[in-house]
C-alpha cells in the first residue's frame, strides 16, 4: 500500500512514521503534521502469519523499479524495517504451501482509525473471512438498495446499465463523498481508483 497520508505524497512522504504493531501483528501508518486528521493512523492485517514486511517502498519496488516488477517478488523475505525517513508504504510478505488442489483463502484488510486503540478494534472486528464476507455483503446491500432508487429503462441497455447503477454510484461516492471535481488538477484519479474498488 503507497501512502500519502495528506494532500500530496511528495508533500507528505518525509513525514510518515511506519511500525509493526507488536499485539495484532499489523502495520500501521501515520503522519504526525498532518494537521486535518490529527492522531488518525492507517492499517494493513492479514488474517495469517506474516512471513516478512516492509514500511520501505524503495525496498518493495527496488531501484528504479516498479509496480509491473517488483523487486520484492524476487527476494526470499522483505528486510522487516519500519520507521522514520523513508519512500514509506505498507507491504506484508505471506507464504503459504499448498497441495494439488488445496485452495487457501488470504484476507488482508486495510483501514483507519482515529487512534491506536480505534484502529487495534477495527483490527479485531474485521479480521478473518467471516468478518470479511458479513461486511461485503452489507455494503453490497447497502449499494443494492442505495441505487435501486432510480430504475431507467431505455432502448440503449449500455445506457440502463451506466444509468441504474454506476453513475449514480460515481456521483455519491467520487463527487459527494470525496468530494472531487471535474476541474481538479489531482486527486480526481484517487477517486476513481476508490470507485472502483468499492464498487460491489
Amino acid at each position: 500500500m503507497e501512502l500519502v497520508l495528506g494532500d500530496m505524497r511528495s508533500k507528505t512522504k518525509e513525514h510518515i512514521v511506519t511500525e509493526i504493531d507488536p499485539r495484532t501483528g499489523a502495520l500501521f501508518a501515520r503522519n504526525p503534521y498532518n494537521t486535518d486528521f490529527p492522531g488518525r493512523m492507517v492499517f494493513m492485517d492479514v488474517n495469517m502469519e506474516v512471513g516478512s514486511f516492509t514500511g520501505d517502498r524503495t525496498e518493495f519496488l527496488g531501484r528504479n523499479g516498479n509496480m509491473a516488477s517488483p523487486a520484492a517478488l524476487l527476494h526470499e523475505r522483505l528486510s522487516n524495517k519500519v520507521g522514520a525517513a523513508m519512500d514509506p508504504c505498507l507491504a506484508m510478505q505471506i507464504k503459504i504451501d499448498l497441495a494439488d488442489g488445496e485452495e487457501s483463502e488470504i484476507v488482508f484488510t486495510l483501514g483507519t482509525g482515529r487512534n491506536i486503540d480505534d484502529v487495534r478494534s477495527l483490527i479485531e472486528r474485521f479480521r478473518g473471512s467471516g468478518p470479511a464476507q458479513v461486511a461485503l455483503e452489507a455494503v453490497r446491500s447497502y449499494w443494492n438498495h442505495t441505487l435501486s432508487a432510480v430504475n431507467v429503462e431505455t432502448p440503449d441497455k449500455s445506457l440502463d446499465v451506466l444509468t441504474n447503477g454506476w453513475l449514480l454510484y460515481q456521483t455519491i461516492a467520487c463527487r459527494i463523498w470525496a468530494r472531487s471535481g471535474y476541474y481538479q488538477s489531482s486527486g480526481a484519479s484517487v477517486s476513481e481508483i476508490s470507485c472502483r474498488i468499492l464498487w460491489p
